[in-house]
């Protein structure tokens, strides 16, 4: 087994990879451009590559555990299947980018731009979304468990089939949000709004006292799976 490499230029990761070398563990690429390369199967695990340009790169099935992508420009990435297991992605910009299948549990995903993000199945649990933008991201079977998502934006984010068991909501912005065979147990949901929600109508509106917002936004949740829940100073707007 070699030393961990700590710090390295882009030209001598892609060499080393051209050459068979996977494992890059620890690897400080601060402020590189990385984008459109093809890292599958790498080992990148604590590296450090905040700010890092990985737009339209492919890394699938990458160990990424307790790296720092903060900042990191992933737009349009490929990582289905990766594991980033207490990652760092504060305000990192992930739009449109696959994480398909990824394990993301206990990572930190504040302030992260996850629209139209495909999250497919992703485990979730834990993780720290406060304040992330999941406008018309796709997170259908994922696993949120336990999960922070106050103050999150999930204005018409498909969550079929989503275990929300435990899951912090308050403030967040729920409007059109699909939640069709959700699991919605032990929220921890504060303030005022509708407790309609699982009387097996197709919709029902959630209406926040709280919010300057206009109200009577349309939240599908139609068969869910647990007894009655309150979706309260939820955000909502048209």
């Amino acid at each position: 087994m070699h030393d961990p490499i700590k710090t390295m230029d882009t030209s001598g990761l892609l060499t080393l990879y051209a050459w068979g070398e996977r494992d890059f563990s620890q690897l400080d690429l601060d402020d590189e451009d990385l984008s459109e390369v093809n890292l599958c199967g790498s080992i990148l695990r604590r590296a450090f590559l905040a700010n890092v340009d990985l737009s339209r790169s492919v890394l699938a099935d990458v160990d990424l555990r307790g790296a720092t992508l903060e900042g990191a420009f992933l737009w349009r990435t490929a990582l289905p299947r990766s594991c980033m297991v207490k990652a760092i992605l504060s305000r990192a910009i992930l739009t449109r980018a696959n994480l398909n299948s990824v394990t993301l549990n206990q990572a930190s995903l504040i302030r992260a731009d996850l629209r139209l993000v495909d999250l497919r199945n992703a485990d979730l649990q834990q993780a720290d979304l406060t304040k992330a933008d999941l406008r018309y991201a796709d997170l259908r079977g994922a696993n949120l468990q336990g999960a922070n998502l106050a103050w999150t934006n999930l204005y018409q984010a498909n969550l079929m089939d989503v275990d929300l068991s435990n899951v912090d909501l308050s403030r967040s912005i729920l409007n059109s949000m699909s939640l069709r065979s959700t699991h919605l147990r032990s929220h921890n949901l504060e303030g005022n709004c509708s407790n309609q929600l699982l009387q097996g109508k197709k919709s029902q509106s959630c209406i926040s006292s709280s919010s300057s917002l206009r109200p009577n936004a349309l939240v599908q949740v139609s068969k869910a799976k647990t007894g009655p829940v309150k979706f309260l100073n939820c955000y909502t707007f048209l």
